[in-house]
């Protein structure tokens, strides 16, 4: 997987404008609420054939969280 083309897929998932990066805190991202989960989940089924859950995805602290668990 390509990080930085994840990072960006990411951003669009979230209908972000602003870049995003590993370091930064999930809860920190006002995009990052239920309908932004449910994006993600989206993205990680249609493009990554990983099946995480709301719940899955809501235990995640950092942006790394998410990358890992999708490298995986």
């Amino acid at each position: 997987m390509n990080k930085e083309k994840f990072l960006e897929e990411l951003a669009f998932a979230l209908n972000r404008d602003e870049q995003i990066n590993e370091s930064m805190m999930l809860k920190d991202l006002p995009e990052w609420d239920s309908l932004g989960i449910m994006c993600v989940v989206t993205l990680l089924e249609d493009t990554y054939q990983k099946s995480l859950t709301f719940d899955d995805l809501s235990k995640f602290n950092t942006v790394k969280d998410l990358v890992d668990a999708v490298e995986r």
